[in-house]
């Protein structure tokens, strides 16, 4: 697109204005440190200046004076969106403006105004570390778990032949993630030791390379024993296999729901209904874990491991309540037409260089044929 075609009409709070020319400063603040008898001063940067812009602007027509007044009234109102026609959205504040009429250019106002960037005011203050908090409860989580696998698992007295089927059941479980049988094997007789083991493999499974596709990885693992052959419960050493089983699979979920909840408390989410999205999947999981009974007679879970997830429960909604809140909403828009997504990303956003957010975010496969009429959904930011 050429730069003309990329011109956007001008505005401040909504009040439309024709532009002549607009210029613009910025930089850094710097405190210059000169020191005696030393030649090299010392430059420290505090951080970048407040833009400033200035707008020729004028309002004309015949009802000229209205479109007057409703600027002045704008920009005498304080800090809101002004259009840049080059730019595009900026949120600012009308620090200073002059208006000028003539009679030789009736019908006509004439605007000399400073922008200076408005930005959101910040203060000091204690911000609760909802990501510490949620560490701390799966942590305890991950210990009562371990405990409670060390009451349940046992081999004691059983038959060979039932011992290895609960060792092949747990390499099956595992076969995504290791292939150590035989260290499975020779771990059997200590069920801490098990225990541990089987939690260090879990947590370590992610290959992500972001916090949020580790998520989605240990999301793979809350299913597990979903899909296990049942053991028939008809004698006391089948019971014990059963129990043993079930035992392994309610370890690798746990562990799983350990990692997913650390990892999501440390992702970073591009907009609002991803944190939702992701809060979603694991309190779904701690619900369906909380539900959990025992296999052979119905028992609910351990009170320890139950009271564990009720805390990371509540860690993880308010944790990802209070980050969600802090990034944008998704919207929805159509473009009329096929377009450019260098094109789209300039007119929803006046900055093109947001055209890969757009792409990747809709899995557009050609950036320079957007087909219109598709529903897109992109940042409201």
């Amino acid at each position: 697109m050429s730069w003309r075609e990329q011109l956007q009409q001008a505005s401040f709070a909504g009040v439309p204005f024709a532009t002549r020319s607009v210029s613009g400063s910025g930089g850094r603040r710097v405190a210059l440190h000169e020191y005696p008898n030393r030649d090299e001063p010392y430059a420290e940067d505090l951080g970048r200046k407040a833009r400033r812009i200035s707008v020729e602007a004028f309002v004309l027509g015949a009802d000229y004076m209205a479109a007057r007044d409703r600027l002045m009234d704008a920009l005498d109102a304080g800090a809101g969106t002004l259009i840049h026609p080059y730019r595009g959205q900026m949120r600012c504040t009308g620090r200073d403006y002059q208006v000028r009429e003539t009679t030789r250019e009736g019908g006509m106002a004439t605007f000399t105004i400073e922008f200076i960037e408005a930005g959101q005011a910040e203060y000091p203050g204690e911000s609760p570390a909802t990501g510490e908090q949620v560490n701390a409860r799966a942590d305890a989580l991950a210990e009562a778990a371990t405990q409670d696998f060390a009451r349940t698992f046992s081999v004691d007295g059983q038959p060979q032949y039932f011992v290895s089927a609960v060792q092949t059941e747990t390499s099956r479980v595992l076969s995504e993630i290791t292939r150590h049988a035989t260290a499975i094997a020779g771990l059997v007789d200590d069920p801490a030791a098990m225990a541990a083991y089987l939690l260090d493999e879990v947590l370590g499974y992610p290959s992500a390379t972001t916090a949020l596709n580790a998520v989605r990885q240990f999301q793979r693992l809350f299913s597990a024993g979903d899909d296990a052959p049942s053991v028939p419960t008809t004698t006391a050493n089948r019971r014990r296999q059963a129990r043993n089983v079930a035992a392994v699979h309610a370890l690798t979920r746990r562990a799983a729901l350990v990692g997913a909840a650390k990892q999501a408390a440390q992702a970073d989410y591009a907009s609002r209904a991803d944190a939702n999205r992701a809060a979603n999947t694991i309190l779904d999981e701690i619900d369906d874990q909380q539900e959990a009974t025992d296999p052979v007679n119905g028992d609910p879970i351990d009170d320890t491991v139950y009271q564990s997830l009720a805390t990371l429960r509540a860690a993880v909604a308010e944790d990802l309540r209070v980050r969600g809140a802090r990034v944008p909403r998704l919207k929805r828009v159509q473009p009329r037409s096929t377009t450019p997504a260098l094109a789209l990303a300039h007119q929803i956003y006046g900055d093109a260089t947001r055209e890969t957010e757009i792409v990747a975010r809709n899995g557009i496969h050609h950036p320079g044929f957007v087909v219109g009429g598709q529903t897109l959904e992109v940042l409201d930011a």
